[in-house]
């Protein structure tokens, strides 16, 4: 791995960390898990639904996961 190459690596990490950092903290003012607007995200974005193995895939979520917070939301 160059030099180059391991300066683009950290500033994606830095950009992914601080990404998350501000859906974690939309997250919590409006009273959800990151995880939960994870999958609200995905689902808005869905123009023809998805499965739930889809969203899993998506979310990087277990189905158990997924599953709990589909109900949670209903």
């Amino acid at each position: 791995m160059t030099k180059e190459d391991r300066k683009n690596a950290y500033l994606y990490c830095r950009f992914r960390d601080e990404q998350l950092a501000l859906y974690d903290e939309y997250a919590k003012r409006h009273g959800m898990l990151m995880k939960t607007l994870l999958v609200v995200n995905v689902l808005f974005y869905a123009t023809d639904g998805l499965t739930q193995t889809e969203i899993c895939r998506r979310t990087f979520q277990s189905k158990q996961t997924v599953n709990l917070i589909v109900k949670n939301l209903l």
